[in-house]
């Protein structure tokens, strides 16, 4: 295959060097390449660089020449990348390749998105059983310091798990999330609107689709198991159909190709360490064709890893913003490996 033109949509996917996606792609020989993303730096900067190389392999020569350049290098053997410099030259060397238009410029007409987080006061006997998987999990890499990133990373995804639904974990009780959750779903249902809500746990959004069906709430529910066609026809059941006023959805298989504008609020059961990713899924209804405006609701269990979680988002989006957005060229650090997890614990 040898084409004049290549046009890559949804770009941010070849932002691994060593996927073999990206690989393949990149030996496509076009003339002329295009990149199409609404997030061309996801969540690292270094992953930029796979995207600039496809585009033009002779002013990106290596990845080890744009690490030295515009990364600080730390933390264990000197190794870890711990912040970024040279801002302002990358974003001039990024200006004459990048056309970016937000969609407040491109589409006025859209409504507008308002964000709302809810902090929640854990329940006693969930608080409970978190403080034991907490301990735990210190304990456990305390006393075993050549334990896997993998291994962490379990720790990490077991206390989320508590943190949002420790029913979906074998606890008796209704924690204090998931009541929340209900209550918002009623009142949203009532008042005769649609709501999309994201886990990222299969577990979570099956348990409220028993919960929701048992109240006579109607609803589609969506995740990786469900395949395109069943999943077409899942979505027109839910953009058609007044009947059905909840959409369920892991958040990593609904964040792209789907359109739910009939929804004017998103709840989120929990976040994705990637904030273009929990974007993009909040934006399947904030798109042409909504016309009213869009609720963001995040429900963030106090005390816990979730509030960490979203300071990490933040620290995320700030660097997007200093490398795409703003000319502020302010540097950015980063805490390195061994920092974040003593943080998170």
């Amino acid at each position: 295959m040898k084409p004049d033109v290549v046009i890559l949509d949804e770009a941010h996917r070849i932002k691994n060097r060593k996927a073999k996606r990206t690989q393949a792609v990149k030996k496509i020989p076009a003339t002329y390449r295009f990149l199409l993303t609404g997030t061309p730096l996801m969540n690292r900067m270094e992953e930029l660089w796979s995207l600039l190389k496809f585009i033009d392999a002779g002013k990106w020569p290596s990845y080890a020449n744009f690490v030295q350049t515009y990364c600080e290098k730390g933390g264990y053997q000197g190794r870890e990348i711990v912040g970024y410099r040279n801002l302002p030259e990358l974003k001039s060397r990024l200006e004459p390749i990048m056309l970016r238009r937000r969609k407040d410029e491109v589409l006025p007409d859209l409504p507008d998105k308002i964000y709302q987080n809810y902090y929640i006061d854990l329940d006693s006997k969930t608080m409970a059983i978190y403080r034991q998987a907490e301990n735990e999990a210190r304990a456990c890499i305390s006393a075993n310091k050549s334990i896997a990133i993998n291994g962490i990373f379990a720790k990490l995804t077991r206390l989320k798990q508590i943190a949002v639904a420790p029913e979906v974990l074998g606890a008796e009780h209704k924690s204090t999330k998931i009541a929340e959750c209900e209550k918002i779903v009623g009142e949203i249902t009532e008042s005769g609107q649609k709501a999309i809500i994201y886990s990222q746990f299969r577990g979570v959004t099956a348990y409220l689709e028993k919960l929701f069906k048992s109240k006579g709430v109607g609803l589609v529910h969506v995740n990786g198991t469900v395949g395109l066609r069943q999943r077409q026809k899942l979505v027109d059941d839910f953009q058609s159909n007044q009947n059905y006023s909840v959409f369920l959805g892991t958040t990593q298989s609904c964040k792209e190709a789907l359109n739910l504008t009939s929804a004017t609020y998103v709840i989120f059961m929990d976040k994705l360490w990637n904030p273009a990713d929990n974007r993009q899924a909040e934006d399947r209804c904030f798109r042409i064709g909504q016309k009213n405006t869009v609720n963001i609701i995040s429900l963030i269990a106090k005390n816990t890893i979730e509030e960490k979680i979203e300071k990490r988002l933040d620290d995320k989006i700030d660097l997007f913003n200093a490398v795409i957005e703003s000319d502020d060229g302010v540097v950015l650090k980063k805490n390195i490996t061994s920092d974040l997890f003593k943080d998170l614990f």
